[in-house]
């Protein structure tokens, strides 16, 4: 996980990220890094929005996606992962 929600933190949120990159900075990525956002109980009010964001050496972007809107085409869990072209 790179960004983390936690019960802690109180109130509501709208959090929103544009034209980020979410990378993992393990090398060759050997530490897998299953989702870019980690939302930790009673954050029922947060809200995450993603414009034109992109992960790399990411699978995906939350273990709950329900508080989660990508304002990009196909919003789905792995949208905005990017790979390497084949040849």
């Amino acid at each position: 996980m790179l960004v983390a929600l936690p019960p802690s933190a109180g109130g509501s949120a709208f959090n929103s990220f544009e034209d980020c990159l979410f990378y993992n900075q393990s090398e060759n990525w050997v530490n897998t890094l299953t989702d870019a956002f980690k939302i930790v109980g009673n954050t029922g009010t947060y809200h995450i929005r993603l414009r034109g964001c992109q992960l790399i050496g990411v699978t995906g972007w939350a273990d709950d996606t329900a508080r989660i809107y990508i304002t990009d085409a196909q919003p789905h869990n792995t949208a905005g992962t990017s790979t390497t072209p084949v040849a």
